[in-house]
């Protein structure tokens, strides 16, 4: 009887220490239970704040110190860092820095020393780093691959030149957005060692954050965009307003002209100048480029030609004084051809020079057939004016009844169709000798249409400006 009471005690004494344990590991159990539930109760906070942050922060810096104080929340981190890779994708930019956050990269000890922590904290927010494997933080962004440190000084970037605030535990994680590197996230100096819970929380985390990023990144260059696009249709309007939307008056000629943007904006134009009572100035210009550079030369050769038109019924005379203008202000890869003529009421002779521009084309309505007009000519912005000067030169055109002087720009020639093919100067002969005796609203209105049969559906590249003048009856009032 007394072995079996031993026995039985024993047994008993067992299982207490079986329920004592039972009790512990429930206990830890619940404990655990209640530290998952305030982390995800952490972790659901900051990704709602994270959203609203990403409307309602005032500046970008805003929302990058709500990415990292959120994160160091989360995981309860005392120190992190937030880096950004710049636009042109070759540093990592420090962009929000906790205030006591260590160098998360090698630098000589001495000077560590020489800084207190508010010194070092200001040091730090200038110093960008090359997006390489020569930090732990261009590592992770190169790898794409998360890491957990014990001692943040047990990675190889730190074993030279550490500075002893570094010997905390870490957690780093890369963000990124498709296939573009957004930059890294650095949690540290937590009170406890992080566990592996904590990293996968930190991964999912950072996963949200690189979310939030590229949306914002996304977000920014479609308002840049759009307001480019507003900007590009106010500079289009005013564009608009600059080209004429009919020629004036003028007795013996009946003119015609329209400019077709490739782009929003267009680096050609056409004018019409009254001179006087009875001359008007014709001018067609290509800037060389595109888009809105091409369009701003555009507007100040337009400027400064009518500016200088009036003292002048010798358009070379004219262009020259618009070549000594501009050329200050023309960089050396561009330059404008322009095409200048003067017109007089009910006279048959027309005054032209061409500078460096495409010669225009003139229809013998007798025979019909189409001659080239080739004067020589520089164009404006090549010299600054003694070789301009020079070769610039006037040529005086006689015009019978019926005769037409087609003007384009090189769009109109050069306009290609899916096949690589231009439409061509051939092209240009054969529909104006077709029309010309219709008179110069249906020229201009058969070569468009003839281009764009041509081109069909494919993209073009440059812009195009067509200006027809046909000689209509009128009698002769003696020369210029």
């Amino acid at each position: 009887m007394v072995y079996l009471a031993a026995i039985f005690a024993v047994l008993a004494a067992l299982l207490g220490v079986i329920a004592w344990k039972q009790r512990r590991a429930i206990a830890s159990l619940i404990e655990r239970r209640k530290e998952i539930v305030v982390e995800e109760h952490r972790m659901f906070s900051f990704l709602h704040g994270l959203g609203e942050s990403l409307q309602t922060s005032k500046t970008q810096t805003q929302f990058y110190r709500y990415i990292l104080e959120g994160a160091m929340r989360v995981v309860e981190a005392n120190e992190g860092a937030l880096y950004l890779v710049n636009e042109a994708g070759t540093k990592l930019v420090p962009r929000a820095l906790s205030p006591s956050c260590p160098a998360l990269f090698r630098i000589p000890e001495a000077e560590v020393r020489e800084l207190d922590a508010e010194k070092l904290h200001s040091h730090l927010q200038l110093i960008s780093l090359p997006i390489d494997d020569s930090s732990i933080l261009g590592q992770c962004l190169a790898d794409r691959k998360g890491l957990r440190l014990q001692n943040l000084q047990d990675h190889a970037s730190f074993k030279e030149g550490t500075d002893e605030r570094t010997a905390v535990p870490a957690m780093v994680a890369p963000l990124y957005f498709g296939d573009n590197n957004l930059g890294t996230l650095v949690v540290l100096a937590k009170p406890n060692r992080f566990s592996s819970n904590d990293f996968a929380v930190f991964r999912s985390l950072a996963d949200q954050c690189s979310l939030a990023l590229g949306t914002a990144q996304l977000s920014r260059k479609a308002n840049a965009q759009r307001l480019l696009e507003g900007e590009l249709q106010t500079a289009r309007e005013v564009q608009r307003i600059l080209l004429p939307d009919d020629a004036p008056p003028l007795s013996g000629f009946a003119m015609a002209g329209r400019n077709r943007a490739a782009r929003i904006v267009s680096g050609d134009y056409h004018d019409f100048i009254p001179l006087d009572n009875n001359h008007v100035g014709v001018a067609v210009a290509d800037v060389s480029g595109k888009g809105l550079p091409a369009s701003l030369m555009m507007a100040m050769g337009r400027s400064v030609l009518r500016a200088n038109a009036q003292p002048w019924l010798s358009p070379s005379k004219a262009l020259a004084a618009v070549n000594q203008i501009l050329f200050p202000d023309i960089r050396e890869d561009m330059f404008i051809s322009m095409v200048y003529l003067i017109l007089k009421e009910d006279f048959s002779e027309v005054v032209m020079a061409r500078a460096g521009h495409d010669p225009p084309m003139v229809y013998r309505a007798a025979d019909r057939s189409i001659e080239e007009l080739t004067p020589p000519g520089l164009a404006v912005g090549v010299d600054e004016g003694p070789a301009f000067e020079r070769v610039t030169r006037d040529l005086n055109i006689t015009l019978a009844d019926g005769d037409t002087i087609l003007l384009y720009t090189d769009g109109l020639n050069e306009a290609l169709n899916a096949e690589g093919d231009e439409f061509g100067v051939d092209r240009i002969r054969e529909t104006f000798s077709r029309y010309a005796h219709e008179g110069a609203e249906v020229v201009l209105d058969r070569l468009f249409q003839a281009a764009e049969s041509f081109v069909g559906e494919f993209e073009q590249s440059d812009d195009m400006t067509i200006v027809v003048l046909e000689k209509t009856a009128g009698r002769d009032k003696g020369s210029t």
